[in-house]
């Protein structure tokens, strides 16, 4: 994985390849270390059927209002689940909308 990483941040970071060949300045990092980190853990942790955000986002306060009133929120909608456990950003709305439900 760590090659996959030097190569992310070779990409994103449009450093020089070995020739020493580039047509433009490399621009700033747009990611740090612990964001491609981050990425690289997500897509790893992907499976062909989950949710993207938008469909978790639109599913998301009726899934708050079951975990709040203690129904098996998990087993009634388990791609939402599944898609809170490797999205910190849906999982930062979900924490909101469980604390006002």
């Amino acid at each position: 994985m760590a090659t996959l990483i030097d190569k992310l941040r070779q990409f994103f970071r449009l450093e020089p390849k070995a020739g020493g060949e580039t047509a433009v300045p490399p621009p700033p990092p747009p990611f740090t270390d612990a964001t491609l980190t981050r990425l690289m853990q997500q897509v790893a942790q992907t499976e062909e059927g989950y949710y993207t955000c938008e469909e978790t986002f639109a599913l998301l306060d009726e899934y708050a209002e079951m975990v709040v009133s203690g129904e098996d929120a998990a087993a009634l909608m388990p791609l939402v689940k599944a898609h809170l456990r490797i999205c910190p950003e849906c999982g930062s709305h979900f924490d909101i909308l469980r604390t006002i439900s």
